[in-house]
């Protein structure tokens, strides 16, 4: 009687596991569910639906709505600092050389945008009034952190998102500079994130004064 009360405790558990697991609304949940795609600082800043995307080399900023033309679909590709230039695997695995320059960018399977910067590649956290970049460097003791850029245009130079770049690139704006240096000066965080209405602080401003 004891061995069979004992079996069945364990049949009962299992079978408990097993439907905790393999439950199809725990399922359905998980895809449906949004998904934080932004491993860095701001965890909050980019959020999509859960999906998957192709690999695309963006040969230009048009390339991320319109792929045709603007756009070649990959497997891989490495960076040759010293060609300046990118050898890439097409999905018939053919071989195709693109001079650095030609490369504006790439598409992630997460459906990430990253724009090509010097030797890197900047990722696109914000894509409005303002374009906010990101991307990881090392820090002291090869710590790695986050650092911020911005450009007016997806076309458009990039530079470090702080104090003296926003105050160059918008000398003529006094609204915005105005709301800049009253809300962010004090903290000098110009890559502050609002959390209550899912944007960048400082995009909020740029907003704020159009």
């Amino acid at each position: 009687m004891h061995q069979f009360d004992h079996f069945s405790v364990l049949l009962l558990l299992l079978l408990l596991t097993t439907t905790a697991i393999y439950s199809p609304q725990n399922f359905d949940q998980s895809l449906n569910k949004s998904e934080r795609i932004f491993p860095f600082t701001h965890s909050q800043v980019v959020t999509v639906t859960k999906k998957k995307c192709n690999w695309y080399i963006l040969l230009n900023p048009e390339g991320i709505s319109n792929k045709e033309g603007n756009s070649i679909k990959f497997k891989n590709f490495k960076r040759s600092l010293r060609t300046s230039s990118f050898n890439i695997k097409l999905e018939n695995n053919e071989r195709m050389i693109l001079e650095s320059k030609k490369v504006w960018g790439y598409e992630g399977s997460d459906c990430t945008i990253y724009r090509n910067f010097e030797t890197d590649f900047l990722r696109i956290e914000e894509n409005g009034s303002l374009i906010v970049y990101s991307r990881k460097i090392k820090g002291f003791k090869g710590r790695l952190i986050t650092v911020y850029y911005f450009s007016k245009t997806l076309r458009g130079p990039v530079f470090s998102l702080d104090k003296d770049n926003i105050a160059e690139q918008f000398k003529d704006d006094a609204c915005f500079l105005s709301k800049v240096i009253k809300r962010l000066s004090w903290t000098n965080n110009y890559s502050a994130w609002d959390s209550k209405k899912s944007t960048f602080v400082i995009t909020e401003i740029m907003n704020e004064c159009k």
